[in-house]
């Protein structure tokens, strides 16, 4: 058996984590749930539970096909739509013996992203459930969410663009 990549075991325990809080959330919510917080972490539109459950597990849904099959896709992709920084950089990475290469570099930065995305709305969930119970949110719980989401995405992209560096030789 092939060994499961470290970015493809994270994107797969994120989305383990949000279907376990989507099914928590299905059965123990209330019927009305809050659907949106305004930029003071106050509830300013409440939804019914199933409503929420279905935007979000579709949402969840397509941000799971979509980042979990690109290592699938990202080889079938003809190289004139790979968009690399320069036409040197393009030449370098697309070459027939680096190109596995560069669709497993841009495929766990994929998934790192997506795991990201469906820990986010994992959150939601959480937070969701949590109001819906009756108790408070503060506003730096909100900040600290995007703060942690944004540090993974650029952390990803950073690591990325370092992993794809041309060599000075090529």
């Amino acid at each position: 058996m092939k060994d499961v990549r470290i970015p493809t075991k994270l994107f797969l325990i994120a989305l383990v984590a949000f279907l376990a809080a989507w099914v928590w959330f299905g059965l123990s919510a209330p019927a009305a749930v809050p659907a949106h917080f305004n930029a003071a972490g106050q509830v300013d539109r409440w939804d019914s539970k199933f409503a929420f459950l279905a935007v979000i597990g579709v949402l969840a849904a397509v941000l799971a096909l979509l980042f979990g099959t690109m290592r699938h896709w990202l080889g079938k992709m003809p190289a004139g739509l790979i968009n690399l920084p320069s036409r040197r950089a393009h030449a370098y990475w697309t070459a027939e013996e680096r190109r596995a290469e560069l669709d497993d570099a841009v495929a766990d930065c994929m998934e790192c992203v997506g795991a990201a995305c469906l820990l986010l709305m994992t959150a939601i969930l959480g937070i969701s459930g949590w109001v819906a119970a009756g108790h408070a949110v503060g506003v730096g719980v909100f900040v600290a969410l995007l703060i942690g989401f944004l540090a993974v995405t650029a952390g990803a992209i950073a690591y990325l663009l370092r992993r794809l560096r041309v060599p000075p030789q090529s």
